[in-house]
């Protein structure tokens, strides 16, 4: 009797303990339960979300903006079209002959597709599509100003259009690939990516062409982007940037762990490049550097972005259409996604020619003592921005000089066993 005693005295304490901590529990829940709820709603916004998926799995092809609308353009489902963000998506097909969209331009106020069989232009009084042109070949990709529509495509050249694409005329003089795969418009012209001769640059609206491929590694251009004074070309070989319209590229690869460069956008000031195989990067030095923005995006093949409204839009491989918000741009720094880098490398200055400052960027693999000098044209030393062990990483130097004449100079970084010397243009 005395054990059956001390089993159930053993037993109420055991409920006794055990209704204890519950209510304790409970009380700690209600008392941290805000902190969680915020701390996973952060966790939740602070990465890629997929937007409401109306269609089967097919690649998305390009993404656009025209007024307050956001069109996805989809291989072989045509044309899909939201404003809300992505929340929800209808179709636009109303006399949409095919349904492989490549490219969309806005010209004039007008919208328009490119095909695989031609352009059409998108009529918003009763959301129809219009054929337009002779083409009957690939549509690759579309470029506009105000007042000229141009079009490039496989294995006949570029088209350009004067009257909102009623008419079109070849403009291939100088153009010796002509399987252009992309386009796009700066105030430094127009410039042409193509399938095995590179990049090439029209001052004259596409009148005659000019080959701009000095220190452009890989001739197969995958994508192209020309925004104000920088232009981007992903190739056969990497990333590369120009801040002279082409006359010289640039390795621009620093901190991009993708072989190919699909797309490229641009939002304030900052530089998106989507890969194939390892999602967004971005750049917030016009692409000396590059920083991992992929957390949550589940596909890693990235085939077009864009920036809209808030938000930046990418589409994807055979997984429809993912957002992000820009706010979280100087704000969320995926730690776990930086990587060193993996060779010493002095980028070049940006931007060159300058005047009155220019910055000197450059990568560290280890810890190491490093040299960073400025040089006039005959080997004087002008003066030494860096002279003491640095960290492994990216470091930056800027250069004001004063008194000092336009010309050419030389900056040369050492480090170890090794040194490399760049040119950088002063312009008064």
């Amino acid at each position: 009797m005395r054990v059956l005693h001390q089993r159930a005295h053993s037993s109420q304490c055991w409920e006794r303990n055990a209704c204890f901590l519950e209510n304790r529990m409970a009380k700690v829940m209600k008392r941290f339960l805000p902190f969680l709820v915020m701390l996973l709603s952060h966790i939740s916004f602070a990465q890629w979300i997929q937007t409401t998926e109306p269609y089967d799995r097919r690649s998305i092809n390009v993404l656009g903006v025209y007024g307050s609308m956001l069109f996805a353009g989809i291989e072989g489902g045509g044309v899909f079209v939201t404003d809300d963000f992505g929340n929800s998506w209808s179709t636009m097909g109303k006399g949409l002959t095919e349904s492989h969209i490549s490219s969309l331009t806005v010209s004039n106020n007008n919208l328009f597709v490119g095909t695989q069989m031609g352009v059409f232009l998108f009529n918003s009084n009763d959301s129809s599509w219009t054929p337009l042109g002779p083409f009957t070949n690939y549509i690759k990709a579309l470029a506009s100003s105000d007042t000229m529509l141009f079009a490039a495509t496989s294995g006949s050249g570029v088209y350009r259009s004067t009257n909102s694409g009623t008419s079109w005329t070849p403009v291939n003089s100088g153009l010796e690939d002509l399987w252009v795969r992309n386009l796009s418009m700066s105030n430094g012209g127009i410039f042409a990516g193509t399938q095995s001769k590179g990049v090439y640059r029209s001052t004259n609206n596409g009148t005659s062409w000019s080959a701009v491929n000095t220190g452009l590694e890989g001739l197969w251009v995958y994508s192209l982007m020309a925004h104000d004074s920088a232009i981007f070309v992903g190739t056969s070989e990497g990333i590369f940037y120009s801040t002279d319209n082409g006359a010289m590229w640039y390795d621009g690869d620093s901190g991009i762990t993708a072989n190919i460069v699909t797309c490229f956008a641009e939002h304030d000031g900052v530089s998106f490049a989507g890969t194939a195989g390892n999602g967004v990067f971005l750049s917030n030095d016009h692409g000396i550097h590059w920083t991992a923005w992929k957390y949550g995006l589940n596909n890693g093949y990235v085939s077009s972005l864009t920036a809209y409204g808030e938000f930046l839009f990418a589409g994807t491989g055979q997984d429809w259409i993912w957002r992000r918000s820009l706010s979280e741009l100087m704000t969320t720094v995926e730690r776990s996604e930086i990587q060193s880098p993996d060779r010493l490398v002095l980028h070049q200055n940006y931007p060159n020619p300058f005047n009155p400052t220019t910055t000197i960027s450059f990568s560290l693999p280890s810890r190491s003592f490093v040299s960073l000098k400025v040089l006039d044209v005959i080997g004087r030393e002008i003066t030494t921005l860096v002279y003491e062990e640095l960290s492994a990483g990216d470091h930056t130097r800027q250069w004001t000089p004063s008194n000092m004449s336009s010309g050419v100079y030389f900056y040369r970084l050492q480090a170890g066993s090794f040194s490399e010397t760049k040119e950088l243009i002063l312009m008064r």
